[in-house]
């Protein structure tokens, strides 16, 4: 007579199983991992070059009709510049007021942030007092900014050591740089002052 073998699976075979299917659970679960953290990433980058695609533009727009403000309420173009830092008056029709001036700041503020603040006449006769975050930082985005002046036809980089009464005059041309101090991406445009050539 034969002994007959119960069907089943012992204790051992079945934690083998367990562990095998625990081990291939771990690389599944690490390969997604990856595959989201890479999509996150890509989706960071790209936000981060449409915040500096937005900005560039609101920039340029305002920097593009830099202008002097004609008398009684004679102020200069060129207000106050470093190579972080811009302060001038433009025509640009930033705000709502036509062909009015209005002085721009574009530099960073305490947080970080990208801003821009704004000041001038408004319709309501109250005067704007305002300010726009250009790009916000965050731990996935640090917004840095610089600016070269352009300064006489010869386009030689304006003497920042000079008072800005002395080569405001002349600028001609501001070359600006927005990048991100966490990944590197950098946009850059010169922009040809309209009311100059």
């Amino acid at each position: 007579m034969t002994a007959r073998r119960e069907e089943g699976t012992t204790l051992t075979e079945l934690l083998v199983a367990i562990g095998v299917f625990s081990v291939l659970m771990v690389l599944v679960g690490s390969g997604m991992t990856a595959v989201f953290r890479g999509i996150a990433d890509s989706r960071s980058l790209s936000n981060t070059e449409q915040d500096q695609r937005n900005a560039m533009l609101w920039i340029s727009r305002a920097v593009r009709y830099i202008d002097d403000v004609d008398p009684p309420n004679a102020e200069p173009a060129v207000v106050a510049a470093s190579s972080d830092s811009f302060t001038f008056t433009t025509y640009s029709g930033l705000g709502d007021v036509v062909d009015a001036p209005y002085q721009v700041t574009i530099d960073r503020d305490p947080s970080g942030d990208l801003v821009a603040r704004m000041t001038g006449p408004s319709a309501d006769g109250e005067g704007l007092d305002t300010s726009y975050v250009l790009m916000a930082a965050s731990p996935r985005q640090q917004p840095e900014i610089q600016f070269q002046y352009l300064c006489t036809a010869a386009e030689t980089p304006c003497n920042l050591e000079d008072d800005t009464s002395v080569w405001g005059p002349t600028l001609i041309k501001v070359n600006i740089v927005l990048s991100d101090g966490s990944s590197g991406i950098e946009t850059e445009q010169t922009i040809v002052l309209v009311n100059r050539v």
